[in-house]
């Protein structure tokens, strides 16, 4: 599956993620590149998600700039079960739907 990593650095990154259902070696992909032990899909639009760090708020990291701009433009103001309103993340990862 074709992604495009978002680092903290603003620099973009083409991916090829393992292809596959939500778990496994696609999930596995997905954790190793956003630097976390859980992730959390935001579906942006019905082919488009944002995966962020599951905890990046509660353990403080530091925000995701551009993830999280990109966020607001499809209208999000904040992801699920989050406590503020910007990814802590200290990368992120946008993929499609097939």
């Amino acid at each position: 599956m074709r992604a495009l990593l978002i680092g903290l650095d603003s620099n973009l990154t083409h991916l090829e993620l393992p292809k596959g259902s939500f778990n496994g070696r696609f999930l596995t992909g997905i954790r190793k590149h956003v630097n976390a032990q859980a992730v959390q899909p935001l579906s942006l639009t019905s082919r488009l998600d944002l995966w962020v760090d599951e905890n990046g708020i509660a353990t403080n990291r530091p925000i995701n700039t551009v993830a999280t701009r990109l966020a607001r433009t499809f209208g999000s103001t904040r992801p699920p079960r989050r406590i503020g309103p910007d990814f802590g993340a200290r990368n992120a990862i946008l993929t499609t739907i097939r």
